[in-house]
């Protein structure tokens, strides 16, 4: 399904302009849910640890809307406290955001779990609206899902090693194995759940897959964009950026310097997406001016925030 959804990004370059200031370090999921825990301490300086050492990051799949997952967990899964202790919406610090987030804290080892999600995810340049070129609306696919996971160290809380590798080899999840057990039911009946591990496996199948796709298609009536080969190509393309988004170490190493000069460019736009959500625009920029002018450039001068809101980018 595809839904139509406001231009974020848009939204964030007038933003910027009328602060005369840059939004690009503020928006990865870690530093908000860094400012929101700040937050939290200064409103309630004796309240439990907020922010436990031991991290997990997952993929959730999509969703039609971030409201959705908010209201299964709240009504729904007995696993997580009934209300949570952060709503995406009314939130100060996402307003005007590309970014919604959500927190909820397990019921008994009281872990942590930021559900997270972009809102300026798109890749594709032909469904895209670019301010100054076109009038037509943006087009995105339901919004991907993702959560980031602070638990405590609590053996007794984990289970045992074995446990966790039990669960992870029924269910094929790659959980740390002293993930406490209210974290793994609470996901247990989720139908994707991948971790660093699982995307980087689904990033070499979708890699092999283009490889052997039709360089050019003949199909009537078909929309460039839904030809299969453009299709793994674009599954690959987001699959770059859910790397980020799980805060993928490696990322610049093993992601965008493989896949930066792509021939395709939805794996390049995706290549700067993900250097944009790491805080790396020095990538940004160097990516950019490697770029060949046209729809794709200018894209990505807008999106990352690259030329003034009123500017018209170039198009060759």
């Amino acid at each position: 399904m595809k839904k139509y959804l406001p231009y974020y990004e848009e939204v964030q370059s007038r933003i910027e302009a009328q602060q005369d200031d840059v939004l690009t370090g503020t928006l990865s999921p870690s530093h908000m849910k860094n400012k929101f825990i700040e937050d939290m301490r200064k409103r309630d300086p004796r309240s439990v640890e907020m922010d436990f050492p031991n991290e997990h990051n997952l993929y959730l799949g999509t969703t039609a809307h971030f409201r959705l997952m908010e209201d299964k967990m709240m009504k729904h899964n007995p696993f997580v406290f009934g209300w949570p202790i952060l709503l995406s919406d009314g939130n100060e610090f996402l307003e005007d955001t590309p970014l919604r987030m959500s927190a909820f804290r397990t019921v008994f080892s009281k872990s942590l779990l930021m559900f997270h999600t972009r809102m300026d995810l798109q890749v594709d340049h032909r469904q895209t609206h670019i301010p100054g070129l076109d009038n037509n609306e943006d087009i995105l696919l339901e919004v991907p899902l993702f959560c980031t996971i602070n638990y405590p160290t609590n053996t007794r809380m984990s289970g045992g090693r074995p446990l966790v590798q039990r669960f992870n080899s029924v269910l094929g999840t790659s959980y740390p194995l002293d993930t406490p057990v209210d974290v793994l039911a609470t996901f247990a009946k989720e139908m994707t759940i991948k971790g660093e591990k699982e995307l980087l496996e689904e990033l070499r199948f979708l890699e092999a897959a283009s490889q052997k796709a039709p360089d050019v298609e003949r199909v009537f009536r078909v929309s460039e964009d839904q030809l299969s080969s453009n299709r793994i190509i674009g599954q690959l393309a987001y699959t770059i950026v859910y790397l980020a988004l799980i805060n993928y170490p490696k990322f610049v190493e093993d992601i965008f310097n493989v896949y930066w000069k792509h021939p395709s460019d939805l794996v390049r736009v995706a290549c700067a997406k993900g250097a944009h959500i790491v805080e790396r625009q020095d990538l940004v920029k160097q990516l950019i001016d490697a770029e060949p002018e046209g729809r794709p450039k200018a894209m990505l001068a807008r999106s990352m925030h690259l030329t003034a809101p009123g500017e018209v980018p170039p198009v060759g």
